[in-house]
């Protein structure tokens, strides 16, 4: 299965026990502007952009640990 494609997935999963606010929808919103902001860059690697975007709060139980947290569920996850 395509990395993104498999990261969406498992994603979905994750997003979906978080506070309303930090859900798929999210996501979604910071996707299309992250693409929309690429198009400036065309030196910009789509592959990387997408999974940082999927990635970027797929733990959010604490604003003060997220960023860490989200890095080691990535790390996690691309193992």
């Amino acid at each position: 299965m395509h990395i993104i494609k498999s990261s969406i997935q498992f994603a979905k999963q994750e997003y979906a026990k978080h506070d309303k606010n930090h859900q798929w929808g999210h996501v979604q919103d910071v996707m299309k502007t992250s693409l929309k902001l690429a198009k400036r860059y065309p030196k910009t690697n789509l592959e990387i952009l997408k999974l940082a975007v999927i990635f970027h709060d797929i733990t959010y139980k604490k604003y003060a640990t997220h960023v860490d947290d989200s890095v080691k569920t990535a790390e996690k996850f691309s193992r």
